[in-house]
């Protein structure tokens, strides 16, 4: 009996020591891989795609007064075959709780908000996250008049923060589809 309170006493000052010192899980380590390698290319939307606009950090003004952020790359991605445009954000902070303020911040906040303002008629609802890098969002919408659905998809992984949106033909712009690239945009993060 002694030996076991012996035992239970040790595990109990252990984990008392542990959470005292901060221990657990080790912190997530922040990613340094330049932005635009980790942004969208042509090929991981398909063939009919093609680049239209990039942009880094240094031309993006919105950045200036922004101290947290460590590289950024702006990507719009059309295919006129297939009436579509993706835009693509991707930037990468200092370390990982100045991503996860982000991901709470206004920007995430209002993407969903900023899309219905910009396209007359549209109606974005809140969908189910999918379970992308280490918290996600998703909404979308779409405008049965035209054919075309709207997504807007935000997930951050690590120190690193993605927004993209896809507007298309509702047989090209899917929920599916719109997952399937986000994980492959997320497999470049590393």
């Amino acid at each position: 009996m002694r030996g076991s309170r012996l035992v239970l006493g040790l595990v109990a000052a252990s984990v008392m020591l542990t959470a005292a010192c901060g221990g657990g899980a080790p912190a997530a380590k922040a990613i340094q891989t330049p932005a635009e390698e980790m942004n969208f290319t042509a090929a991981d939307l398909g063939p009919e795609w093609q680049i239209g606009q990039d942009v880094g950090l240094d031309e993006m003004t919105v950045f200036d007064d922004v101290d947290h952020i460590q590289d950024a790359n702006m990507r719009m991605l059309s295919a006129t075959q297939l009436t579509g445009l993706v835009t693509s954000f991707v930037f990468s902070t200092k370390t990982v709780k100045q991503a996860q303020t982000e991901m709470r911040g206004d920007a995430v906040e209002s993407a969903a908000k900023d899309m219905e303002e910009q396209v007359p008629g549209l109606t974005m609802e809140s969908l189910e996250a999918p379970d992308i890098g280490d918290e996600a969002t998703m909404s979308g919408g779409t405008l049965p008049d035209l054919g075309v659905n709207v997504y807007v998809l935000t997930f951050r992984k690590a120190n690193v923060v993605v927004m993209f949106s896809m507007i298309a033909s509702s047989d090209v712009a899917t929920e599916e589809f719109t997952i399937e690239r986000a994980r492959k945009l997320e497999a470049r993060i590393r």
